[in-house]
């Protein structure tokens, strides 16, 4: 999830004296992959440069399906492949230039060659086959089904933050802010893949929160480092040893101001950062999730929400999309309806709110995604 410290544990991970790792090189790789599936259902509008969808509420709720049982083994063909670089290039130079060059000998037949191939150039400049490599990328949490779906030997370490310190340090960089809605749905959607992806693949999944990370980076590396089957390396906590591609030093770039150690002093800042209103709106927005994740010591609380003012700019790109976003009465009706759902028995809510509301139907993932012990409440 954007604005939730995935940069800094990605670099933290790179730190490890076995492992390379790059960020947000891929993005358009796994649009792409979205872009291929969505064509292929009747019925959904194509329109391959919208955003990454949240699917609450929306009409591309088939896309999700698709993507969840799929395994990247679809084809691609030549034509498919050189559109799919081009539409790289811009991120790979702005990421991870080192790599832009070599993306026009790019081959693959299938979205899984494309994924290997990739990660084997990778390998060829920043790293040797005795390394694990991992990568990250925002708003991409849904890829992890197929991923995990296909025969590939992979992990995936899903990073959340507490949603009103996500939200006001996007809030807080100007210029590049994402609507409101947009934001907190894209939290929420980010949940309820690392949920439904640890209840699936309890061995291929691990969710980590920034919060426990920054109070405690030495016993939550250990931790990461047993999940994903390596030894704990003392390096990875030591600011000085994250790196640039390049090889020259990181520092952190907050919202609130760089930073060159690991430090706990902008966890509660969402406090001053966001008036009364906007907290409220965010904690009900999310308050089952935020509880289940130990943000919030009760919830349910509000039987209706209410839109409050935000000063933010908006970045140019997704403007087109806003209006599903809008703070407006349909969207403020669709997040009441919402929360008030899960006031409900279980047995109550049907097949088809579970999907518009939740993502996910099942019994399984709404117990465990939302912490509810019984039918009653």
């Amino acid at each position: 999830m954007f604005r939730s410290g995935t940069t800094l544990i990605t670099k933290a991970l790179g730190a490890h004296r076995d492992v390379v790792t790059v960020a947000d090189p891929f993005f358009q790789m796994f649009k792409g992959f979205r872009n291929c599936i969505t064509k292929n259902i009747d019925g959904l509008k194509q329109d391959f440069e919208r955003p990454i969808d949240d699917y609450f509420c929306s009409s591309y709720f088939g896309e999700l399906k698709s993507i969840y049982n799929s395994n990247f083994s679809i084809p691609l063909s030549g034509k498919e492949l050189k559109d799919l670089i081009n539409s790289m290039k811009p991120y790979v130079k702005f990421y991870f230039p080192e790599l832009e060059r070599d993306l026009n000998d790019l081959q693959a037949k299938t979205y899984r060659d494309l994924i290997i191939n990739l990660l084997d150039m990778t390998y060829s400049k920043i790293g040797d086959e005795e390394k694990f490599i991992g990568f990250k990328n925002t708003f991409c949490e849904v890829f992890s089904f197929p991923l995990m779906n296909s025969d590939l030997k992979v992990k995936t370490l899903f990073i959340i933050r507490d949603p009103r310190a996500m939200l006001a340090s996007q809030n807080k960089a100007k210029g590049s802010s994402y609507p409101i809605l947009f934001a907190l749905r894209h939290w929420r959607k980010s949940y309820a893949c690392a949920i439904k992806s640890k209840i699936e693949h309890p061995n291929m999944c691990y969710l980590l929160k920034y919060e426990d990370f920054i109070m405690n980076p030495e016993k939550h590396s250990r931790l990461v480092c047993d999940f994903l089957g390596f030894k704990y390396d003392s390096g990875m906590i030591e600011f000085n040893n994250y790196s640039n591609n390049d090889g020259s030093q990181w520092n952190q770039n907050s919202s609130y101001g760089t930073a060159s150690k690991i430090n706990s002093e902008f966890i509660e800042r969402w406090r001053t950062e966001l008036d009364s209103e906007q907290i409220k709106l965010v904690e009900n927005s999310c308050s089952p999730e935020m509880k289940a994740l130990g943000y919030l010591s009760s919830s349910y609380e509000s039987s209706s929400l209410t839109f409050p003012k935000f000063d933010i700019e908006v970045q140019d790109w997704i403007k087109p999309y806003i209006k599903r976003y809008e703070l407006n009465g349909m969207n403020l009706e669709k997040e009441t309806q919402r929360l008030n759902l899960l006031k409900q028995p279980l047995a109550n809510i049907t097949k088809e709110e579970r999907q518009k509301f939740f993502l996910f139907d099942d019994d399984s993932f709404i117990l465990n995604a939302f912490q509810l012990q019984s039918e009653e409440r």
